[in-house]
């Protein structure tokens, strides 16, 4: 979100960095950057962008472009080799890389725990897709969520872009719109709540890290919320200094508040009951476990899991469509800070705080999806 994280997301490629726009390079060295941390020209690269995305897909890595209301938006493709010809996958996952970061740098499992994501597709068959955001006022990637006090952000028509993106590898893999995923962290996260606000209709669910409900929405569904229940899965630290669990204003690590130029967010408390009330679930109690597996980091995780089944003993009464349909997961994560909860990976450290060990977010996030 912010300047000192630049070292965790920075690892820059626009498609036609690499192989063109719609190419695949399926033999793509993730261990080394492939552009400069300075992405700007690379991001702004126009060449080789199509009015649609490229229907025969390979398997492994490709890096593809699509022109949106006249803009090239890049996006990365991971689809597994188990997926022969048009063989469809079982479902659709959209990854949305923070603040600074890029499709490229969220699809690396070696420096980001959404990269792991790669890896659980390879088992379960589905496709993982990672967008690219544009260049926000300040030079650096951002999407464009729903913070009104956000003075940097871009402007840019993400919740268009999304959709398009949506829509065409909807219609090219054929996968239905129940099995259609969003997740995100940080940035990513906000903005997969406003494409879920926007474009409820679109998604089977979503999962996020570390991101809270903009304190000053912008008008419309960011203010007014859904028009349609969609479940969803949330992980925040409970000492996490840039977005605040506690709210306030993003990445401002203790600076004047007037010197705080991203926006605030509500606490993710008051972000939970957001979503329990846009599923009508705000008087359900919740069913709790606890995972502490890790003695290395800040404490333990613990899920929380809404339902209508938790909240009534009558259970001749529940409708399991509408269950799933509504369902409401928050895990806590106690002592730990930004970065998305892995168990293989460690990227805390004393600017962004400890990262949770105790669970996989890709692993979790999947596991959601495939209970709906």
């Amino acid at each position: 979100m912010n300047k000192f994280f630049t070292p965790f997301f920075m690892a820059m490629a626009a498609c036609t960095a690499i192989n063109g726009c719609g190419h695949a390079n399926p033999n793509l060295n993730l261990s080394t950057s492939l552009v400069n941390d300075d992405s700007e020209h690379s991001l702004a690269l126009r060449g080789n962008c199509q009015m649609t995305a490229t229907k025969n897909v390979p398997t492994g890595f490709s890096d593809q472009c699509i022109l949106v209301q006249g803009e090239p938006r890049h996006y990365r493709v991971y689809k597994p080799s188990k997926l022969i010809g048009n063989q469809r996958p079982s479902a659709l996952v959209i990854v949305l890389h923070g603040g600074g970061g890029s499709g490229a740098s969220a699809s690396d499992p070696n420096k980001n725990a959404l990269g792991v994501m790669n890896s659980v597709a390879d088992r379960e068959g589905f496709v993982a897709i990672y967008p690219d955001a544009t260049l926000d006022s300040s030079g650096r990637p951002g999407w464009n969520d729903c913070r009104s006090d956000d003075k940097l952000k871009s402007g840019a028509d993400d919740v268009g872009f999304l959709a398009e993106l949506v829509k065409q590898n909807q219609d090219n893999f054929k996968i239905d719109r129940s099995k259609v995923f969003m997740s995100g962290t940080s940035n990513g996260a906000m903005m997969t709540y406003r494409f879920a606000m926007e474009r409820s209709e679109m998604l089977g669910g979503i999962a996020t890290s570390s991101g809270n409900i903009a304190k000053h929405p912008t008008a419309g569904r960011c203010k007014a919320g859904p028009l349609n229940p969609l479940p969803i899965l949330m992980t925040h630290g409970s000492d996490d200094p840039v977005v605040p669990s506690d709210g306030g204003f993003v990445a401002c690590f203790g600076r004047s508040n007037k010197k705080c130029d991203r926006g605030e967010v509500l606490s993710i408390s008051d972000t939970i009951q957001f979503w329990l009330k846009a599923n009508r679930l705000e008087n359900v109690n919740p069913v709790t476990r606890v995972v502490d597996d890790s003695k290395e980091d800040g404490g333990s995780a613990v899920e929380s899991t809404y339902t209508r089944l938790s909240g009534t003993m009558d259970s001749t009464k529940i409708n399991f469509e509408d269950f799933r349909k509504t369902k409401v997961v928050a895990w806590a994560l106690n002592g730990a800070g930004h970065p998305p909860p892995s168990k293989k990976l460690d990227k805390g450290n004393r600017i962004v705080g400890k990262q949770n060990r105790d669970i996989e977010f890709a692993e979790v996030a999947w596991a959601f999806f495939k209970s709906l």
